[in-house]
């Protein structure tokens, strides 16, 4: 394991994670080195409820929904195998969103003249999406406004935004005809709103604010046109979730948070001095997500209030560097060192390190990959690639050449 680590750049490390090649380590029980440990041991503190709405992408580009509870999330982005822990998030639509049988709770305004709308077999086009292995019926819901209807036909699936907190709407579909391609948006209007193009894929309207909290979805079918989707989503949230949350029966659906506790055995080296590093992406734009949490709203590693800040907050004193390398919501690394004698330090992207001599504010052995114990501040949805802890404070230099993006 020793000589593996070292060709990783991570020698000295004696507890850690490699998601994209599914490799792990932990201590040894006598002699303390790095021993090969399988995947069950090091999400032992691992929980995630939810299983079906729990949907990831596999190597070939197809969404699946196929996980057991308690059963970690890995999904292909950016053309690797990385780890998902997102928040509790549930899509409000009522609509069957996928397998639909008809247009139950799929409500329309006045139809045009001619116009029509229901669930189609597009099973091909399914397929092109990468979405067959969950819309196995092969249907789709479709709304189609003749060309000479002379005005636009409303599309509605049930269900309200209500309140006034940023919304993201999301689907997949394509549209086909000589007319004004359809529009994807809120039924209050402003901005945000997107062409349903016609080439079958996702399309993902962000962070729109709704007008009122009776606010929903509309698709716009232009006179000329017909729309055809599935997997239509409405989230509290400002950014899509990876993978969207399904589900064939007439009700809104959650998928509850993914809580990865680190093991408490590697939490403990923080009492003497640690080096944690961790790699990834993170999909949420929230100030402060965090990225690894302690008790109540501890941070060793967090967003700051920009993107290209690393934050440490031990619930009295904030430790925090600027990264001139970019930021969270693209490929980082980031590092904490520290031990309650006290110290700390944090880097990201091997920028400039802040340190201090105040305590790491662990001292119950309770750390989370991705969110703090309390959820008192943003969980760190996002993607997770590497951890590894080393049982040292690491030299500044040291620190700068760990706090760098994962390289398969």
């Amino acid at each position: 394991m020793g000589s593996w680590l070292a060709a990783q750049g991570l020698a000295g490390s004696t507890a850690g994670a490699d998601f994209v090649r599914g490799i792990y380590w932990l201590p040894n029980p006598v002699s303390g080195l790095p021993t090969r440990a399988s995947q069950a041991e090091w999400f032992a503190s691992f929980m995630a409820a939810g299983t079906s709405s729990r949907t990831y992408w596999d190597a070939s580009g197809k969404l699946r929904s196929n996980l057991a509870a308690n059963q970690p999330r890995f999904s292909w982005e950016s053309g690797r195998r990385r780890l998902v822990l997102e928040d509790a998030l549930t899509n409000k639509l009522e609509c069957r969103k996928h397998n639909p049988v008809d247009a139950g709770k799929i409500a329309v305004g006045a139809p045009p003249a001619g116009a029509t709308y229901g669930v189609a077999d597009r099973p091909d086009e399914i397929a092109a999406m990468g979405l067959d292995p969950i819309c196995t019926n092969g249907k789709v819901y479709f709304a189609d406004n003749p060309s000479g209807s002379g005005a636009p036909f409303f599309i509605y699936p049930v269900g309200l935004t209500g309140n006034v907190n940023p919304h993201t709407l999301d689907l997949f579909g394509w549209s086909t005809g000589a007319g004004t391609k359809p529009t994807l948006r809120l039924e209050s209007g402003g901005t945000g709103a997107k062409i349903i193009e016609s080439s079958p894929g996702r399309v993902t309207c962000p962070g729109l604010t709704p007008g009122s909290s009776s606010d929903r979805i509309v698709i716009i079918v232009w006179p000329g046109t017909t729309v055809f989707f599935i997997l239509p989503g409405l989230y509290e949230q400002a950014f899509a979730p990876h993978a969207p949350i399904p589900g064939d029966a007439l009700a809104a659906v959650t998928r509850p948070i993914e809580s990865f506790q680190i093991l408490p055995a590697i939490v403990s080296m923080l009492a003497g001095g640690a080096t944690a590093l961790v790699r990834g992406k993170l999909t949420t734009p929230a100030p402060n997500a965090r990225v690894l949490g302690g008790r109540s709203s501890v941070a060793l590693i967090s967003r700051g209030p920009s993107d290209a800040n690393i934050t440490a907050y031990n619930q009295v004193v904030a430790l925090r560097a600027d990264s001139d390398d970019g930021g969270f919501s693209s490929d980082f690394g980031a590092v904490f060192a520290g031990s309650n004698a006290p110290s700390r330090k944090v880097c990201l992207n091997g920028s400039a390190i802040a340190e201090d001599a105040n305590e790491t504010g662990v001292t119950d052995g309770v750390v989370y990959l991705g969110r703090c114990a309390a959820l008192s501040a943003p969980v760190g949805s996002g993607f997770y690639d590497q951890t590894a802890w080393f049982p040292e404070i690491a030299d500044n230099a040291r620190i700068q050449s760990l706090a760098v993006p994962y390289a398969a």
